[in-house]
């Protein structure tokens, strides 16, 4: 088999999808065969990542080599995400395509125009695609009702969890020196992070820390400064803009749960890997989050102060050790290796 994979988005690879290619790399570089030639579309600052087995192309965005990359046979062909550039030119390569979501269905920056431009692009790769692959049954159902599959293969495949793989935890220098709770992700407004400042002004003697990039969404993180200042919270709530990994890993063993409101998830990694640690996640009943919560989680029916106040008190006064065991259990069903492990069965099916 030839099979080529595009990690084009190691370039950032603390990002979410920087994140997939990696994990998913290290795991499909232990499964591989030998005999299976594997060609790795990367960054020139991640070649030789995963070893000698993979053979590293660097990735050109334009010219002669980026054409003949494409216009070459391969096997199998996996585009890890749906925006990607970069698909197969040659007929006779089959494709694999995973989507992560359709967000930008939702995003009020976005006119009627722009999402039907992003819905026709992605549609002409769903028309490309032999397989497709979605992280989540929310994301397929929302695909199968916004585009034509055409009655093509369309597979869930969980991403995975890597905290067990992660770097030894570094205490920030931003730390509670109480009790906190966590949030994690980009600062955007379908995170619905304002939601949790009046749920802090019913929780006295509990700090927050909001970590997660601003860039994308300046209006939303700045909003959200002024309504901590007016809510005279800036002595409890600290927003360090992105962290490391050692500095997650010691927010997520330390905090007292993880408080994840959002509306609108593909996935909802943070709630996993806070599991992981056998902590209780507080979250929003939308979208993908029951599906990956499970019975471990709990839920705010709605963003009533005083309700998620409530809820949040509950949940840390019954979180045992029963419900410590139900979080870790739960976390486990989401593994990089049972994700390769279902990738390499669709690649031998093809």
């Amino acid at each position: 088999m030839k099979l080529f994979l595009e990690f084009e988005r190691l370039r950032e690879l603390n990002s979410g999808l920087g994140q997939v290619c990696w994990r998913l790399g290290q795991s499909l570089a232990r499964l591989l065969p030998s005999e299976t030639s594997v060609f790795c579309w990367a960054p020139k600052k991640q070649d030789g990542l995963f070893g000698q087995q993979f053979q590293y192309i660097v990735v050109q965005y334009s010219g002669i080599k980026k054409f003949f990359v494409l216009r070459k046979k391969y096997d199998v062909w996996h585009c890890l995400h749906q925006d990607s550039k970069f698909l197969p030119l040659n007929s006779h390569s089959k494709l694999i395509l995973t989507v992560h979501d359709l967000n930008f269905l939702s995003e009020h920056h976005l006119n009627d125009e722009k999402i039907c431009a992003r819905l026709g692009r992605l549609q002409r790769k769903i028309d490309r695609a032999d397989i497709i692959v979605t992280i989540s049954h929310y994301t397929k159902k929302v695909l199968e009702e916004n585009l034509n599959v055409k009655n093509k293969r369309v597979e869930v495949i969980y991403n995975g969890c890597s905290m067990s793989e992660q770097s030894e935890p570094e205490m920030p220098s931003f730390a509670p020196a109480g009790d906190f709770l966590f949030s994690i992700g980009s600062i955007a407004s379908r995170k619905n992070l304002h939601v949790l400042l009046p749920l802090m002004q019913k929780l006295p003697g509990i700090s927050l820390v909001m970590a997660g990039s601003y860039a994308a969404e300046g209006d939303y993180y700045r909003a959200l400064q002024q309504q901590i200042r007016d809510l005279n919270l800036a002595d409890r709530v600290m927003m360090p803009g992105a962290i490391s990994e050692a500095e997650k890993v010691w927010l997520y063993q330390r905090c007292c749960g993880l408080v994840f409101p959002s509306l609108l998830e593909g996935f909802g990694l943070p709630i996993v890997e806070a599991m992981y640690f056998g902590q209780p996640v507080f979250l929003s009943t939308s979208t993908s989050l029951p599906e990956v919560g499970g019975d471990a989680a709990y839920y705010w029916e709605n963003f009533d102060a005083d309700s998620m106040a409530q809820v949040v008190r509950q949940g840390l006064t019954c979180h045992n050790a029963a419900r410590v065991a139900l979080c870790k259990k739960q976390a486990a069903k989401f593994s990089w290796q049972n994700a390769a492990q279902k990738y390499m069965q669709l690649y031998r099916d093809l």
